[in-house]
């Protein structure tokens, strides 16, 4: 394996990486979240930091050789959930912005399931990245469009989940020196990202200091080695994978909860049916007899 050094030609870069990925940790945890939704346009520039950094991530691990090498198993059946989720969130970010005469945006937003599932597979997950890079400032006005944040990150994580298993050996090499040659840019997209999110934590800072301080902390720029670094994207991937899993599992356990709720309903409206009927049968009093009153004339 080659040296950072020699991959990337400054340390500086690796060690930059190192803190992205901190900060994007930080401003996961539970403890953050709230104070990041309490701003939507914080929310909003996260969202569009993470998918530049999981365009990073995606380039430092095909770099370094991290990838899987030969066809995984699963990968195929993986590649085409993501080109059916993503298509769906393409279609109506399309059709928000057709209507909301957003002519440019409809245009660059626009990917069909056949656009990922043909082609190269690292340019397949760079068009769903586009696709969330498009959509993330939108996502408040996209809700009636089918085109929410569960499914979006949904789609981050199907798409870090199979980037991971992006390796064909015959590919390596080429794919190496794309990644390599498209870091810098990536690296300014980050920096321009992340400059933004300076701003915004400044605004939120007086209500939330502890906040502001664990965000400024891991802002910070240290020395790393190599080994930290390469534990740095292992662990990055390894996150990736377990939000997909744990997503998987809570749609799983939403649908297994509808479900049961939906035949609970329908036994007690069953069961209300049936109680009300007997109830009815025991308010009718039973006929009498005929009998005449003295007096009384029958028609004859």
């Amino acid at each position: 394996m080659f040296s950072i050094k020699a991959l990337f030609m400054d340390t500086r870069i690796v060690n930059k990486v190192v803190m992205f990925l901190a900060v994007n940790r930080f401003c996961l945890e539970e403890e953050s979240k709230p104070v990041i939704a309490s701003l939507p346009s914080l929310a909003n520039e996260f969202a569009q930091f993470g998918v530049i950094l999981g365009r990073i991530r995606r380039r430092f691990t095909v770099i370094l050789g991290l990838n899987p090498k030969g066809i995984t198993e699963g990968k195929d059946q993986l590649r085409e959930n993501l080109a059916t989720e993503a298509a769906r969130i393409s279609g109506g970010a399309v059709a928000w912005a057709t209507a909301s005469g957003m002519t440019d945006l409809a245009s660059k937003a626009h990917l069909t399931k056949t656009m990922i599932l043909v082609g190269r597979e690292i340019e397949a997950a760079d068009r769903v990245d586009h696709l969330l890079d498009e959509v993330a400032p939108h996502l408040d006005k996209l809700q009636d469009y089918g085109v929410t944040s569960a499914k979006v990150n949904l789609v981050r994580n199907l798409n870090a989940a199979f980037s991971d298993l992006i390796g064909r050996p015959i590919a390596v090499i080429d794919a190496r020196k794309r990644a390599n040659r498209s870091v810098p840019h990536l690296m300014k997209l980050a920096d321009d990202s992340l400059a933004q999110l300076d701003r915004l934590v400044n605004v939120v800072g007086g209500d939330h200091p502890e906040f502001a301080e664990g965000f400024r902390s891991n802002r910070k720029i240290r020395q790393v080695s190599a080994s930290r670094a390469l534990s740095e994207v292992e662990q990055a991937n390894a996150e990736a994978r377990a939000a997909k899993k744990a997503l998987s599992q809570a749609k799983q356990d939403a649908q297994t909860a509808a479900i049961r709720a939906e035949t609970s309903a329908t036994i007690a409206q069953a069961e209300a049916l049936s109680s009300g009927r007997a109830n009815d049968t025991k308010a009718v009093p039973p006929a009498s007899p005929a009998h005449s009153e003295p007096g009384a004339t029958f028609p004859g």
